[in-house]
C-alpha cells in the first residue's frame, strides 16, 4: 500500500499539492501457494484470502488517513488476483479515465 497527496505539474514545470486529499494505492496483490503446502488451493480458497487481504488493505488506507483507494484490477483468466468482478463487488468502480503516466489497458 502506498499513501500520499495528489500532485499536479502545470506546463511551466511548478507543481501543486493537495495536502488535504490523501490517496492510497495497492499494488502486486496476489495470493500464492505456501511453500509447506503440497495440495492446490481452490477458486474458493484463493478468493476468500484475497477479500481477506483488500480488507486489511482497506484497514491501513483508513487508518492512514486515505480519501480514496486505487486498486488495479486483473484479468479474469487469473484467480490469484483481484478481477474487475471481486472489486466491484467490494464496491470499487472503474475508473472513467487512465490516469497519467499509466499507459496499460485499466
Amino acid at each position: 500500500l502506498i499513501m500520499g497527496t495528489p500532485v499536479t505539474y502545470t506546463t511551466s514545470g511548478a507543481s501543486r499539492s493537495f495536502p488535504d486529499k490523501v490517496t492510497g494505492a495497492a499494488r502486486r496483490i496476489c495470493t500464492m501457494p505456501s511453500m509447506n503446502d503440497q495440495t492446490t488451493t481452490s477458486g474458493v480458497q484463493k478468493s476468500v484470502i484475497l477479500q481477506c487481504l483488500l480488507t486489511e488493505i482497506e484497514k491501513r488506507a483508513t487508518r492512514g488517513g486515505a480519501t480514496e483507494l486505487i486498486i488495479l484490477a486483473y484479468p479474469t483468466t487469473t484467480s490469484r488476483r483481484p478481477t474487475s468482478a471481486l472489486l466491484e463487488e467490494r464496491g470499487y468502480f472503474e475508473l472513467p479515465y487512465n490516469l497519467n503516466g499509466v499507459d496499460a489497458e485499466q
